[in-house]
């Protein structure tokens, strides 16, 4: 029981206004961190070209305090494509993709995929591996010999 009360104070909970802070030429725009924190000739937009987002775009910037990552700043969401709920309810599912760590080498921000559910997965793999996947002939894509043609024997397990 008490694990269940905890689950639903975590669970956010929608409330009219307060997740767009601003609305502007067109565009709600959701405040993921505070723009003090930021160089200011390093922020940009940029926009999210990851698979099924469509009418999101990222105002991004690079931290002024040490080790000067890149973070989001804000999200902005075309309001001919996002109600402000919508937007929400996106955000509750996606938005651990935006907040993470910047790449340590570069310092540039890191937008995480979205899990590739297991059904659409054969849409995934390149031609060779999707023939295979098709014709339920077992693969393995990391092995340096798999090719079209290889043989595999069933009997060997690894």
């Amino acid at each position: 029981e008490e694990e269940e009360e905890e689950e639903k104070e975590e669970e956010a909970v929608y409330v009219p206004g307060e997740f767009w802070w601003r609305i502007d030429e067109g565009r709600g725009q959701h405040r993921v961190n505070d723009g003090g924190l930021f160089q200011m000739l390093s922020i940009y937009r940029k926009r999210d070209k990851t698979r099924d987002v469509s009418g999101i775009s990222l105002l991004v910037g690079r931290l002024d305090a040490p080790p000067c990552s890149e973070k989001v700043i804000q999200v902005m969401f075309d309001t001919k494509e996002w109600t402000e709920e919508g937007a929400f309810q996106w955000w509750q599912k996606n938005g651990y993709r935006y907040t993470g760590e910047a790449c340590p080498d570069t310092g540039k921000l890191v937008v995480e995929n979205k899990p590739v559910p297991l059904g659409n997965m054969k849409k995934a793999f390149d031609p060779v591996a999707k023939e295979w996947v098709e014709q339920k002939k077992p693969f393995d894509a990391l092995d340096p010999s798999f090719t079209p043609d290889a043989q595999k024997d069933p009997a060997v397990s690894v």
